[in-house]
């Protein structure tokens, strides 16, 4: 009885254990359960997906089989004195009736419909190589409307063609392109003379009805594969904190050792930490893309719903807001995104420091306006007035510690910002820039972490002030890129001063500052482009909207087309009536690289000369260059700066 009673006495005041004990053992039967049922499905799933990899390499062996033997074929269906009478040469007519008549061409087409139709063949094609171009000769494309003539352009060589040139042999595409973006599947074959040189070139496309379907079927399975080996992993992880806590619940329970539970509990923590602060920065930028979005919704609703023009005037002014704010939110996403990426690069120009000082002061100081607080400005005059250096990415930094000062300060506080030349190092002008403040400050527990990602010093200050968390990671990883380092200090109540000392090379004859910018609040209206066309290729219809909108105050005259290949023909119809083209990257048919070397390959003047401006959301460092490197002359980021575009037009147009 009263081994009994002790027992009792054990298990009361020990209650809280043994439901922990048993809810863990719970836990541990659960989780080992589901692994082995989720195993086996993951098994099955992956012989589903050999099978189907299988099934995929046999269609694909298939397709090139009957590819190669299509290709083979047509290789002998038109012979090279054929394709000879098909050659655009000087003084061949020009009109389709006559080049039809003269040609035998309708002839031949018949023969080409008849070959694909018996073959399977979505199209047979010939081609006529003119160094890296090709010259269209004939296809099996029954709407003569758009058979080729001595009008056709010329179309750059792609390697599979250039290939079968060179190698005089039947070529293939290899499996990672096998299918085009318009589901094609493509092979070559050269065309021999009768002194056995290659004389041109046929292609053959046949439709893919297969390979997508089992691509998107092992993707999807890959998908299953990859969820069920995620949930598997947490479950696991799950199974061996229930054998922890097991083993940490029987020791507190009949040894009372609670530092191991301690302990177990602190590794949980730092454990999870990670893991937490991305879900918490998640959150963050739900509500910080939320919020702007739902302004941007709400106000375009009462605008639609207001008869009253005021009213109408401040719902656009809050888009307007709205838009900006979420723009940098997207920005420092993006920044951070290239920065882990290690693709972040520093571009060094010659730029004005003082002006560009002001410049960035002169954004952010109506918010200090707003909050009536006391913004000083304070420039060393030793400071060069031109300097080499990433003009952009140290104008970056400065906004954003402005703007945390600005945010993180009350009413009626004061803001200063100091920059001074500190001296000289390894051939550096060594540049110190001081932002100060009187505002909430930072406590000693939150100096730790408050340059770590995702975080801010405290999450009450996310709930209070908003913000991603982002801003000052980036700032150090760019100044550290620089060669350089931020620092700060801070007394909790009473202010932080955020240091940035940054290098820049000097200029070697500093005869006169970097020209001004023009200034960003220029009107539509002070620019009048009467008299000029600009021509705008862009595949979706509500962006070319925006831009004849924008340059409606300017009087220019636009035509529109809705993509590269239609802007290419237009041009080519009637090149002397366009001034300049706006040109977007992305579009279907041919995109907007493609469509700016076609054009700067014509053999005319003006094709050679007339600015072409890329207007695409594109707007990486490397995307611009690519840009250039198509024949492009100036670049413009989407969403449009238009005081950038009017700039741009206006230096090709005047």
């Amino acid at each position: 009885m009263k081994k009994s009673k002790n027992f009792i006495k054990i298990f009361k005041n020990n209650l809280f254990h043994f439901v922990f004990l048993l809810s863990a053992f719970a836990v541990l039967i659960v989780s080992t359960m589901a692994i082995l049922n989720m195993t086996d499905t993951v098994v099955n799933m992956n012989s589903a997906k050999e099978t189907l990899n299988s099934a995929e390499e046999f269609v694909i062996n298939n397709y090139k089989y009957r590819l190669h033997s299509s290709a083979s074929a047509a290789q002998h269906l038109l012979k090279a004195s054929d394709l000879e009478t098909l050659r655009i040469r000087p003084g061949s007519p020009d009109s389709q009736e006559s080049w039809f008549k003269d040609s035998g061409f309708l002839a031949l087409r018949e023969l080409l419909i008849r070959f694909a139709d018996e073959n399977g063949l979505e199209y047979v094609y010939y081609y006529f190589r003119i160094d890296n171009f090709v010259q269209p000769l004939i296809d099996n494309d029954p709407d003569v409307l758009e058979a080729y003539t001595p009008s056709s352009q010329l179309f750059a060589i792609d390697d599979e063609s250039r290939s079968a040139w060179n190698n005089k042999q039947v070529t293939v595409v290899d499996d990672g392109t096998i299918i085009d973006l318009d589901g094609l599947l493509t092979a070559y074959a050269p065309i021999f003379n009768d002194d056995g040189e290659v004389f041109a070139i046929v292609g053959v496309d046949i439709r893919d009805e297969q390979i997508n379907p089992l691509r998107e079927q092992i993707g999807f399975l890959s998908e299953r594969i990859e969820s069920l080996s995620s949930r598997i992993t947490t479950l696991m992880v799950a199974m061996i904190l229930a054998l922890l806590f097991l083993a940490a619940g029987g020791v507190v329970t009949f040894f009372n050792h609670r530092k191991i539970s301690k302990i177990l509990r602190d590794a949980l923590m730092q454990a999870e930490h990670a893991s937490r602060a991305k879900s918490d920065f998640l959150a963050n930028m739900s509500h910080e893309m939320r919020t702007p979005m739902n302004a941007i919704i709400g106000m375009t609703a009462i605008g639609k719903n207001s008869d009253d023009l005021e009213r109408k005037e401040y719902c656009l002014t809050k888009i307007e807001e709205a838009s900006i704010h979420l723009l940098g939110v997207i920005n420092d996403v993006l920044d951070y995104s290239k920065i882990e990426a290690g693709k972040f690069e520093l571009s060094n120009v010659e730029f004005g420091f003082e002006k560009m000082l002001k410049r960035v002061c002169d954004v952010v100081a109506f918010k200090a306006a707003e909050k009536k607080q006391v913004f000083n400005v304070k420039i060393d005059e030793n400071i060069p007035r031109a300097l080499i250096g990433d003009e952009q990415h140290i104008a970056q930094v400065i906004t954003n510690l402005l703007s945390n000062a600005i945010k993180f300060t009350p009413e009626n506080g004061s803001i200063t910002i100091t920059a001074r030349l500190e001296g000289e190092k390894d051939g550096h002008h060594l540049v110190k820039i001081e932002v100060s403040d009187t505002g909430i400050g930072i406590s000693d527990d939150q100096k730790a972490h408050i340059f770590r990602s995702f975080e801010q010093a405290d999450n009450s200050i996310t709930k209070r002030f908003g913000g991603t968390g982002l801003g000052l990671a980036i700032s150090k990883k760019i100044i550290e890129s620089m060669g350089g380092a931020i620092t700060f200090k801070s007394e909790l109540g009473k202010g932080t001063t955020f240091s940035v000392a940054a290098p820049f090379l000097p200029v070697s004859e500093q005869t006169e500052e970097p020209s001004a910018r023009q200034s960003d609040d220029c009107l539509a209206e002070s620019y009048d482009f009467s008299g000029r066309y600009v021509l705008i290729a862009d595949d979706v219809e509500i962006n070319r909207e925006i831009v004849i909108a924008m340059l409606e105050p300017t009087n220019i005259a636009i035509d529109c087309a809705e993509n590269g290949a239609i802007a290419v023909r237009m041009f080519s119809e009637n090149p002397n009536r366009y001034d300049a083209i706006l040109m977007d990257v992305q579009m279907p048919e041919m995109d907007g690289y493609q469509a700016s070397q076609t054009i700067r390959a014509m053999d005319m003047q003006k094709a050679k000369k007339i600015p072409i401006i890329a207007m695409t959301a594109n707007v990486f460092k490397e995307d611009v260059q690519r840009s250039f490197s198509a024949g492009m002359n100036g670049h413009i980021g989407k969403p449009i700066d238009f005081n950038e575009m009017l700039k741009l037009l206006n230096e090709y147009l005047r």
